[in-house]
């Protein structure tokens, strides 16, 4: 059986056990096989040396650019982490402008409709400029979130004592006029004398409907900016790797 005879050929190779280059010609295979060969390892090792978990690109954009800003001629980016609030207040009145003429436009008839709402990757943008310049620690010190978090807090506190006395007002309200329903003409006459410093109904209705868009606009604000919040956090992970 000749099939048989060639059998032993590759156990009578040492070399073969190797992997080098003699042994894969000593196998006997055509030079067309032990290039194609060649070319498959070499192809393997830059995958390997490239995409290993090694390798961080971010890590070298962030590199490639320090080399070219770390110098006097770029010296007005030191201060750069502390516009950074600026930008995220700018980012989020613009992110809730974008999404209310959206709303609009939805429910708006007429044939022109202008609305626009994108995310322009401020995060994203954010996080690679700072980890180029190497002022992540001093933007953490600004502790511009958690600042920001307070004051809305504080304004729904705010928003709480005024519907609370305006709740007041009116229960005080509905008690004199019960009152008034079971006096006789000069009683009545006397009580809305008495009334006169009192807010209008009108004025009254006013108030409620602009308590009603201030939580609106609370929530809306406290969400936004917590999603910036989470998105810069998560953006800078990715230049974990550059210098802080």
């Amino acid at each position: 059986d000749g099939a048989r005879g060639d059998a032993p050929a590759p156990e009578g190779n040492g070399a073969a056990a190797s992997g080098d280059a003699p042994a894969a010609e000593g196998a006997g295979l055509p030079e067309e096989t032990v290039r194609a060969a060649r070319n498959l390892d070499s192809v393997l090792e830059t995958l390997i040396s490239n995409f290993s978990e090694g390798s961080d690109y971010f890590k070298v954009l962030v590199e490639v650019f320090q080399q070219v800003l770390d110098d006097e001629v770029h010296a007005h980016l030191k201060l750069f982490f502390m516009i950074v609030p600026a930008l995220c207040i700018s980012w989020v009145d613009a992110s809730l402008q974008g999404k209310d003429a959206m709303y609009k436009a939805k429910n708006a008839r007429s044939s022109t409709r202008a609305a626009y709402y994108t995310d322009d990757g401020l995060a994203m943008g954010v996080a690679y400029i700072l980890a180029i310049l190497r002022q992540n620690r001093k933007y953490g010190s600004l502790h511009w979130f958690r600042s920001m978090k307070a004051k809305h807090m504080e304004d729904v506190s705010n928003l709480r004592q005024r519907q609370q006395q305006k709740a007041k007002r009116d229960a005080e309200r509905e008690a004199r006029l019960k009152k008034q329903s079971k006096r006789g003409i000069f009683g009545r006459r006397r009580a809305a004398d008495d009334d006169d410093g009192d807010v209008l109904p009108e004025d009254d209705e006013d108030e409620a409907q602009l308590l009603q868009l201030s939580a609106k606009r609370i929530e809306a604000s406290k969400r936004e900016t917590e999603q910036l919040y989470v998105s810069l956090e998560g953006a800078k992970i990715f230049f974990a790797g550059g210098a802080r």
